[in-house]
């Protein structure tokens, strides 16, 4: 199972680094905010999404198709393992409307694959499967 992530991790480097696209397709979506006393909230229930996530290294653009567009135009990215052995890409990002936020896919060892959006005060995740 390793192998095919490293195999994944590899090929969405490639993409971020080249004029590739990549499809994503949705299968859940989850959120959580910060509170006013600078505490995370739980991550809400999973909730069911089509949406699609479409990752284009020629435009080192992220754009997410649902019932609201949503766009990132990255700025750099890094590639970390952590310590439980999962792959990640972080990007630090800005979306459509200026703001700065960090957008991440981690590849999970059990082959699980999830893109975040972090910004300062809302996160959400998407668990996703490439098309």
């Amino acid at each position: 199972m390793k192998k095919i992530v490293v195999l994944l991790l590899a090929a969405m480097m490639s993409i971020c680094a080249s004029a590739e696209i990549m499809k994503l397709k949705c299968t859940h979506f989850a959120s959580r905010k910060l509170t006013s006393s600078n505490t995370w909230t739980e991550w809400t229930d999973w909730r069911s999404s089509s949406d699609i996530i479409v990752l284009n290294g020629e435009k080192n653009k992220i754009t997410i198709n649902g019932s609201k567009n949503e766009g990132y135009d990255i700025i750099s990215s890094e590639q970390y393992t952590d310590e439980d052995g999962d792959e990640w890409i972080s990007m630090d990002s800005v979306d459509d409307e200026g703001y700065r936020c960090d957008v991440q896919i981690r590849f999970a060892v059990d082959g699980e694959i999830q893109l975040y959006v972090k910004y300062e005060a809302l996160q959400w995740v998407y668990s996703v499967d490439i098309l």
